[in-house]
C-alpha cells in the first residue's frame, strides 16, 4: 500500500492509487455507493443527460486491449502475516472495531488492560472547561492514552459507579491547561475487553485486503508492459474525468485545500494545470478498466442485478428495508456501480491466480 507521509512528498502511480480507491470502496461499500451516486448527479449537473454517459458495456474490449498472459503472473510482494505483537499495538492503538469486544464476564470492577466505556466531566475552579468532557467513551486501562492519574483514578471504580479525580495537568502541557489543577466527575458506564482471536481475524482480514490491493496494482504494472493497449474511448474517459473531478474536489474542501494544490500534492503536476493532471489519470483508469473487462470477457465473468443488489443491501446492513434498498438504487448510477463490482471481482481473479516470485 501506499504510504502518504506528507503532501509534499506523495508521489504514486495511477495504478496504485487506483487499487488502493477500490480497496477502500470494498471495505466501505456505502462510499462506493455515494461516489458512483455523486458522478450521476454531476454529469447531470453539468449538462449531461444520464442515457449519454459511456460504460464498458457499450464497447468490445478486445478492440482496444490485446492481452498479454494475465494467469500466474508473478508477484514480488509476501504473504501478509499477523503477529501478537501487531496485535497488541492495534489494542494499544484503538485500532479494532466493537466487533472485537467482548464482556469481561461477571465482574463489575475496572483492572488495568480493561476497556471501560466512561462519561465524564472536566472542571477546573468549578467551570467546565472546553474539551474536557465526553459521553460513552471506551478508554483502555494502562494505555496512557490520557493526562496523568487519569486512567489510574478509574482502576477499581464499579460499573454505575460515579467519582470525582482531582488531578494536576503536567507543566509540559499545552499553555492554557499546563500546571493547572482540574477535576473529572467520571461515571463508568460498562467493562469489557478484546478478544484476541477476533483481534487477529479482523487484522488478518484487513492486512489480506492491503495485499490483494498491492499485488493487483503490481499484476497491472505487468499487464499493462505485455499486452497492447489503445486508448479507452473519450466519453468513457469524461466520465471517469467529471467523477474524479467531484471527488477530488469534495476530498480537497475537507482538508481545508483547493483543488489545485490537493491534485499537485496526490497525484502529481503542479496547482495550476491540475485540470490536465485529473484528465491524464482519468485516461489511464479507463484504459486499466478496458484491461479488466477484457480479462472478464475471456473468463466469463459477469456481475449479475442479484448481486448488485445483495451488494447494496450489505452495503445499508442488515436491516435495510427493500424500499431503502430500492430508493438507493434510484440515487445512484447503477452500471457505474456495476463496473466497480466487476473490477473487484477480476482483481480477486488475478491475485487468485498469481505465484510468488523466488527471490
Amino acid at each position: 500500500m501506499v504510504k502518504l507521509t506528507g503532501w509534499d512528498e506523495v508521489r504514486v502511480s495511477s495504478n496504485k492509487i487506483f487499487f488502493e480507491e477500490l480497496r477502500r470502496m470494498k471495505k466501505n461499500r456505502l462510499m462506493a455507493l455515494m461516489l458512483t451516486g455523486a458522478m450521476l448527479l454531476s454529469m447531470t449537473a453539468c449538462g449531461k443527460d444520464p442515457s449519454e454517459l459511456v460504460y464498458l458495456k457499450d464497447f468490445k474490449p478486445d478492440k482496444y486491449v490485446t492481452l498479454g498472459d494475465y494467469t500466474g503472473l508473478p508477484t514480488t510482494i509476501a504473504a501478509p502475516e499477523v503477529t501478537d505483537d501487531d496485535i497488541d499495538t492495534a489494542i494499544m492503538n484503538s485500532g479494532l472495531s466493537d466487533d472485537c469486544k467482548v464482556p469481561v464476564g461477571d465482574r463489575d470492577v475496572v483492572e488495568v488492560g480493561d476497556l471501560a466505556n466512561i462519561d465524564f466531566v472536566g472542571t477546573m475552579d468549578g467551570e467546565e472547561f472546553e474539551g474536557g468532557s465526553g459521553a460513552g467513551y471506551d478508554l483502555l486501562i494502562g494505555s496512557g492514552s490520557f493526562v496523568p492519574g487519569f486512567e489510574e483514578g478509574v482502576v477499581d471504580m464499579k460499573v454505575g459507579e460515579t467519582k470525582d479525580i482531582a488531578l494536576t495537568f503536567p507543566e509540559n502541557y499545552y499553555e492554557e491547561m499546563a500546571g493547572k489543577d482540574v477535576v473529572f466527575a467520571v461515571t463508568v458506564n460498562s467493562i469489557s475487553t478484546y478478544d484476541r482471536e477476533k483481534a487477529r481475524e479482523e487484522l488478518e482480514q484487513s492486512a489480506q485486503e492491503t495485499y490483494n490491493s498491492q499485488v493487483a496494482a503490481e499484476l497491472i504494472d505487468t499487464l499493462k508492459q505485455s499486452s497492447t493497449i489503445k486508448d479507452a474511448p473519450s466519453g468513457m474517459v469524461d466520465r471517469m474525468n467529471q467523477t474524479l473531478i467531484s471527488n477530488v474536489t469534495a476530498q480537497a474542501g475537507a482538508y481545508g485545500m483547493d483543488a489545485g494544490a490537493f491534485v499537485a500534492a496526490v497525484y502529481g503536476g503542479t496547482a495550476d494545470n491540475y485540470e490536465e493532471t485529473l484528465r491524464t489519470y482519468s485516461q489511464d483508469v479507463a484504459n486499466q478498466y478496458m484491461i479488466l473487462a477484457a480479462i472478464a470477457e475471456k473468463e466469463n465473468i459477469t456481475v449479475t442485478d442479484e448481486e448488485v443488489t445483495e451488494d447494496i443491501r450489505a452495503s445499508l446492513g442488515a436491516d435495510a428495508t427493500d424500499d431503502e434498498v430500492a430508493s438507493m438504487m434510484e440515487s445512484i448510477d447503477e452500471e457505474a456501480y456495476r463496473e466497480y463490482l466487476l473490477t473487484m471481482k477480476v482483481c480477486d481473479f488475478l491475485v487468485e491466480n498469481a505465484v510468488t516470485a523466488e527471490k
